[in-house]
């Protein structure tokens, strides 16, 4: 991202956002864009902006305790030019390197996040505890042990040990579906709950009941398809497919890659070289609909069918 603003207006917008000193206590990293001919700056939760000649869009988090500083030393400049790269921060003739602001960069504005990765993640967790927060878990502390769902369940689905590659690849995509910018918080709740069962396999973690999809339609509202990567989980089975849907002519077809269950049933032998090959092109699709769309595109429905109490654990556990 590059672009030339006017020294006295970034001056200003920076003292905007420190004008709390309680805020300032809590937060020192900045979220910068660059976009439609405006800079907005956002730190110590406030926003500030202005009109900018803008080069080269992005978005960029940087440390902010020297940036003020820095600009200070311009005393002369009337306007300056700042760019952002993979490597680091250019301000008029001052390099910054990346690991000295912890600088992060996001080229398209439209898929950036709201806040820096690691604050994100926090936010996101908050989100879920406060929806999950609001089906409080009929356990208590002085409940007894053996009636724990989830902790003392020792059932487990007959998932072999080369397939629990399948369950981290599973595991990775759904920490990345909790940090899609359209991921609302019922749905942040449902992925917790599938994230814990998805984390305990082989155990079996009864109450939960979560089906996730992840799409993108192609055509217009009245005549389009859409192709679905699926999962579930539940105390009941473990299984990824495909799902599609079309309404010219309509049809809605789903196709199951992999599945376990509680009876013991597996869908597929350890040798069958057909059946991993599915999965492995599953996993492909997967990583193209988050790798190579804008993340505002793509469709998450996140069915969450799981009991209050699914992910009280117990002592032990």
């Amino acid at each position: 991202m590059k672009f030339i603003i006017e020294k006295k207006d970034l001056t200003r917008l920076l003292r905007v956002l420190g004008s709390d000193p309680a805020k300032k206590a809590h937060d020192s990293v900045l979220r910068l864009a660059a976009q439609d001919g405006q800079i907005i700056l956002n730190a110590y939760e406030t926003e500030a902006g202005c009109e900018a000649l803008v080069l080269e869009e992005g978005v960029c988090f940087f440390r902010i305790d020297q940036f003020l500083p820095l600009i200070r030393t311009y005393a002369s400049a009337k306007n300056l030019t700042m760019e952002v790269t993979p490597e680091g921060i250019q301000i008029g003739n001052t390099k910054i390197g990346r690991g000295l602001w912890e600088i992060s960069l996001f080229q398209d504005p439209r898929t950036a996040p709201i806040a820096a990765p690691n604050q994100e993640e926090a936010r996101l967790n908050q989100l879920a505890a406060k929806e999950i927060a609001e089906n409080p878990p009929l356990f208590t502390s002085g409940a007894d042990p053996q009636k724990c769902h989830s902790a003392t369940s020792q059932a487990a689905f007959p998932i072999a040990e080369d397939e629990l590659q399948l369950v981290a690849n599973v595991i990775r995509h759904t920490r990345r579906f909790c940090v899609l910018p359209t991921v609302t918080p019922p749905q942040l709740a449902g992925l917790a709950r599938a994230l814990f069962a998805l984390e305990r396999l082989p155990r079996i973690s009864e109450g939960v009941d979560v089906t996730v999809l992840l799409g993108i339609p192609t055509g217009s509202p009245d005549d389009f398809t859409s192709q679905w990567a699926t999962y579930q989980i539940s105390d009941g089975a473990f299984s990824i497919g495909r799902r599609s849907i079309s309404s010219s002519p309509a049809s809605d077809n789903s196709t199951i890659l992999y599945k376990v269950d509680n009876s013991g049933y597996r869908s597929m032998g350890a040798d069958n070289l057909v059946a991993w090959t599915s999965i492995f092109d599953w996993n492909k699709h997967v990583c193209a609909l988050l790798d190579q769309n804008p993340h505002e595109a793509l469709m998450l429905s996140v069915y969450d069918k799981s009991k209050p109490d699914c992910m009280k654990p117990c002592d032990g556990e």
